[in-house]
């Protein structure tokens, strides 16, 4: 056994494959480190500017919301500012982009909270649509779509090259048995893999040392070490597969042929889940939540005119005898239009998460999801680190709210949807307009003791609980194949 490994594991340090991948995984690990590097640095720069107390610049006075706000010379907020308008938060980029990128640099950059729990997404950074779509050169990439691969070419000729050879008889014809036999190969294989993706690690790692040196921590080497034992689980599947498949198909390019195009389905998997995702959840267009809106203010200025100015309708509660007790009769209705208004944003806003949430679940199935979503986990990106974060943001807009009611005495809720003016009459028998803004108010007084935001830190725990599905999903799929490739040999014939 002994000697067949030294062999095998020769013959494949020399073959063009190995070179091929060798090559390839210094080119693609190194272009990982200084993209991702480079990356973060800015996004943590940005970070540190619109959350640490700023230097003194100089600024000017403005008008926001009806109030006076501060804003530096440069055009932009001068933050963090402590305000009863609005406030806004941004999550803390992850070292750990270089992993998995997650799709974050097509979400909001951060987030408007105004009173009442009000949660708007700042705009995200614009995209030119003009310009090819290119995947980012993670390690999720590298690792699912180029080693998976060459975990393919490596294996799938394993037993049925042999077969064609001649030489498998020849083999099985020493005192060794099936199982051990495929043991090795396995072993040989996997190790063989295993050179170039430490190597490019190692890369990458050591570029990232070098443009973010404060990134090696307990936790971020505990996170490595989980990521990589992951992507060793990944690949591992794949050469199963195609043992599984070797010892099945006698011809070698017929092999090579299936093998291609079960790579193709677990690839294309994602691609559908999304498409079944969004059809299922129902999704309202963007013209349809117009028309929501649309119908939603008709109805309650419908319902104004007939509480402030129809004095023919039942619901007339009109006749006030000073704008001032016009203001606060409107006021509660006011209120409430904006809720419904609120309400439909929200479950709009309900509807994306789902479909992104039911498309993450379809797409189990996919060896290629299953690792994606681990090294998003533990990278701190993708879907749940935005639900984690918009979690914390929806926690401190409690305590938000009650500072403002503290200091203001009113949490005033306002949409975007703004009625500028309702028409009322008055007891004297005119009609007249008066001028309600839902605005809310900047408190003038002393705010040292403004809460401020502060973003929770999953523990490494409540990683390997987000991930457990996926991690359970590839060690199935690693005992189901390997199952299949034990069994696939021992029946096989070896003439």
């Amino acid at each position: 056994m002994k000697a067949i490994i030294e062999r095998e594991f020769l013959d494949n340090l020399k073959s063009m494959r190995f070179i091929a991948l060798l090559i390839l995984s210094i080119i693609l690990f190194s272009a990982n480190g200084f993209i991702f590097s480079k990356r973060y640095n800015k996004l943590e720069k940005y970070y540190q500017n619109r959350t640490s107390e700023p230097p003194f610049r100089p600024s000017i006075q403005a008008t926001f919301y009806g109030s006076n706000v501060i804003f530096d010379t440069n055009g932009g907020p001068n933050y963090p500012r402590p305000s009863t308008v609005a406030t806004e938060m941004y999550p803390q980029p992850s070292p750990f982009l270089f992993v998995a990128e997650g799709g974050d640099k097509y979400r909001p950059y951060g987030y408007d909270l105004r009173p009442g729990g009000i949660i708007y997404p700042l705009p995200a950074k614009p995209q030119n649509y003009k310009i090819p779509e290119f995947p980012d050169i993670d390690w999720s990439f590298i690792i699912t779509i180029i080693f998976s691969i060459y975990a393919i070419l490596f294996s799938y000729n394993a037993i049925s090259g042999e077969k064609e050879d001649g030489t498998l008889s020849l083999v099985l014809s020493n005192p060794i048995s099936r199982i051990r036999l495929l043991l090795t190969k396995y072993i040989v294989i996997l190790f063989t893999l295993l050179i170039p993706l430490i190597i490019g690690f190692i890369i990458s790692l050591i570029i990232t040392l070098f443009f973010v040196p404060h990134f090696f921590t307990v936790g971020t080497i505990s996170k490595l070490f989980f990521i990589a034992a992951s992507s060793c689980i990944y690949i591992s599947l794949f050469i199963l597969l195609a043992l599984s498949l070797s010892s099945l198909i006698y011809k070698s390019s017929l092999g090579l042929l299936v093998l291609f195009s079960v790579w193709i389905f677990f690839f294309t998997i994602p691609h559908i889940a999304g498409i079944i995702a969004e059809k299922s959840s129902n999704i309202p267009s963007e013209i349809e939540i117009s028309q929501q809106f649309i119908k939603t203010r008709e109805e309650y200025e419908q319902k104004f005119e007939n509480m402030f100015i129809n004095q023919s309708s039942p619901d007339f509660i009109g006749g006030f005898s000073s704008r001032e007790e016009a203001t606060e009769t409107v006021k509660p209705y006011s209120y409430e239009a904006h809720r419904s208004f609120l309400k439909i944003e929200k479950l709009y806003g309900n509807a994306l998460m789902n479909s992104m949430k039911r498309k993450r679940s379809l797409s189990l199935i996919s060896p290629i999801s299953l690792l994606r979503h681990i090294m998003e986990n533990f990278s701190g990106t993708g879907i749940l680190s935005e639900e984690h974060f918009l979690n914390d943001v929806e926690r401190y807009s409690q305590v938000y709210d009650d500072y403002i009611l503290e200091k203001i005495g009113e949490v005033v809720i306002m949409s975007r949807e703004i009625f500028i003016g309702s028409w009322v009459r008055y007891s004297s028998g005119s009609t007249g307009s008066i001028q309600f803004e839902l605005y809310p108010k900047e408190y003038e007084g002393d705010k040292s003791d403004f809460p401020r935001f502060v973003e929770s830190k999953a523990s490494l725990g409540q990683f390997f609980y987000d991930s457990a599905v996926d991690i359970a999903g590839l060690l199935f799929w690693n005992i189901v194949l390997a199952i299949g490739a034990f069994w696939a040999f021992l029946r096989a014939d070896v003439r």
